[in-house]
């Protein structure tokens, strides 16, 4: 739960702002901590959480719409700030947070632009890097870590039970109190799943299917999602690195094939593939599309 801030705003009640001030411009929100100077201060230091009181500010130039999404997202960050704001991933935090705009209002559709960010660049970290990483690194402006929704939902599908459950449950197995970083994001989905290194393969098949037409049914009743970013290989036609895979990145791979009535797999002539391997050890997956003459290798990053 919320806090009680020690008397700020006039009592200890959550404060919440609507002002231009901090937002970054029109449609702008944040939420950040109470504590003096802006820096967080544990509520309850050895009660295994590090947790601190905070506050929000809204721009007021929004619809009605905007802001009800706004409110349930950075009431969401609040919940975050009082259970550990020492968390340093950002795609934990927003991922959780936008995954709650629909966990609160299931007839809020998720935003896709976030989405065509995450879902464009598979290669980066599904969990552990961000769209300022991007920026910083590659000179690409997104909000990455925002389009994690979809690993938090998909967590919540197959962990949770669907409607928001597993949003608490991944904020309690990752605190701790203040100090070193242990659990974090990667201990809590081993806790949550058993295998967090079995687990993200799964992640990575589904995540291939989204946006085609073997999404899932959940995704496609929220909105959706965009297709994943893959290469079609053909023979002849080196693939070349945007950038090297990191740790729980994905590179995905499209294939034309033809399938024979034991299962086997035949390179199509038209395209001349006669081989294809994909050099990511215990990592690879084949999902064969129905009805569609093609196959899509996922290779995984390991930690």
């Amino acid at each position: 739960a919320p806090l009680p801030d020690g008397g700020r705003g006039e009592d200890d009640g959550l404060d919440v702002y609507l002002s231009h001030f901090g937002t970054g411009g029109a449609g702008g929100a944040y939420v950040t901590c109470d504590g003096d100077g802006a820096q967080c201060e544990d509520f309850a230091p050895n009660d295994g959480l590090a947790s601190t009181p905070s506050f929000i500010v809204i721009d007021p130039e929004l619809d009605a719409a905007t802001l009800r999404r706004y409110c349930h997202h950075e009431f969401n960050h609040v919940l975050q700030y009082a259970t550990d704001f020492e968390e340093p991933f950002l795609a934990v935090w927003e991922g959780t947070a936008t995954a709650a705009e629909t966990w609160t209002n299931p007839d809020a559709p998720l935003d896709q632009g976030p989405l065509e960010d995450y879902q464009g660049y598979p290669w980066v970290s599904a969990v552990l890097q961000d769209g300022y990483w991007l920026d910083e690194t590659y000179g690409v402006y997104g909000y990455y870590e925002y389009g994690a929704v979809l690993w938090v939902m998909w967590m919540d599908q197959r962990w949770g039970d669907g409607q928001g459950s597993i949003g608490p449950a991944l904020w309690d197995a990752m605190a701790n109190d203040p100090g070193e970083n242990e659990p974090d994001v990667l201990d809590a989905w081993d806790e949550i799943s058993g295998d967090w290194r079995t687990d993200i393969l799964e992640f990575t098949i589904a995540r291939g299917t989204f946006g085609t037409d073997n999404e899932p049914a959940w995704l496609t009743a929220i909105g959706g999602a965009p297709e994943v970013a893959a290469r079609t290989l053909v023979a002849n036609n080196d693939y070349e690195e945007i950038a090297e895979l990191y740790p729980l990145g994905m590179r995905y791979f499209d294939v034309n094939i033809e399938w024979n009535s034991t299962g086997v797999v035949a390179a199509s002539e038209t395209e001349g593939i006669a081989l294809v391997v994909v050099n990511v050890p215990e990592t690879v997956e084949i999902s064969p599309v129905p009805n569609l003459n093609s196959v899509r290798f996922s290779g995984v990053g390991t930690l």
